[in-house]
């Protein structure tokens, strides 16, 4: 990753755009997830009182940029519909059905490619959080997922409709 970083965001035009990191597959949806909420509210002090298990399970030949959002598409699900800002994420199992598995995702013999994991955070309090931006969602706008082999990391270039 870039000098610690899990995340950046890009200037760009009228949505906004993040570029996340990770040294695998698992670690860049967890990292693309936490810069969609530094989007979001960028506080600093939170408690990870909130545990919320997600699932999503999406039938066959879907890639990894469809499986990103609608990874992300289901936290801000969550976010707006429990009122919870989420600050961690873990994703237990990640299986794609038409891509090839290596030690990092999880093998299944169930059909179709699913995702599994958990988020944390706490509900919003708006004598704590400040809303920073209000997110529509991620689009398939110029939405990239490459490996950088000579970093030896994954990269997602990611647009949100705000």
């Amino acid at each position: 990753m870039i000098a610690g970083k899990y995340f950046e965001v890009i200037d760009y035009t009228s949505d906004v755009k993040i570029k996340a990191y990770g040294k695998t597959m698992k670690e860049l949806f967890e990292n693309s997830a936490k810069g969609m909420f530094f989007l979001i509210s960028e506080n600093k002090e939170h408690d990870l009182k909130v545990r919320q298990e997600i699932s999503i399970f999406a039938g066959y030949k879907v890639s990894y940029e469809d499986m990103l959002l609608l990874w992300l598409e289901k936290l801000l699900f969550y976010h707006e519909t429990k009122k919870i800002l989420f600050f961690d994420f873990r994703i237990n199992s990640l299986f794609l059905d038409n891509y090839d598995n290596d030690k990092n995702f999880c093998s299944t013999p169930e059909a179709g490619s699913f995702l599994k994991a958990e988020a944390f955070g706490e509900k919003i309090n708006i004598e704590k959080h400040e809303i920073l931006n209000h997110i529509k969602g991620p689009t398939y706008h110029d939405l990239s997922i490459i490996r950088n082999s000579e970093r030896k990391i994954f990269e997602a270039n990611i647009i949100f409709d705000v």
